[in-house]
């Protein structure tokens, strides 16, 4: 009976060092999502159809909101300086693009696209 006693003694030692040792280290690894900003509605809609659920997506300008007045906010630019991307619509949309802090340099989509001429 003695042995028996020493033996539980034993276990009880062996499992709570297991528990301190392996399972108190946080082997999960937390993914967290890159967080990409876009100027407009339409940048938002754009790539929210592109990159689904696998990033986080902040979108500036609030809809319905005349981007020409808007005012940026501490908390969106928070939000824009800890993005991995910026994508902007550019061509003179947003003025207040130049006074946001990037950590990365924003992408313009205007000098991406084509504008149409006004041939007659």
């Amino acid at each position: 009976m003695k042995i028996f006693k020493i033996v539980a003694v034993l276990l009880v030692l062996v499992f709570m060092f297991l528990e301190l040792v392996i399972f108190s280290t946080d082997t999960k690894k937390e993914f967290t999502k890159p967080l990409v900003s876009v100027s407009t509605f339409s940048l938002y809609d754009i790539t929210k159809h592109i990159a689904g659920e696998s990033i986080e997506i902040v979108n500036i300008l609030p809809f319905g909101v005349d981007p020409h007045s808007f005012g940026l906010t501490p908390k969106i630019m928070a939000k824009i300086e800890k993005s991995t991307l910026v994508f902007y619509s550019g061509a003179g949309l947003e003025p207040w693009i130049d006074k946001i802090a990037f950590a990365k340099a924003p992408i313009d989509i205007s000098k991406f696209v084509r504008f149409a001429s006004n041939r007659a």
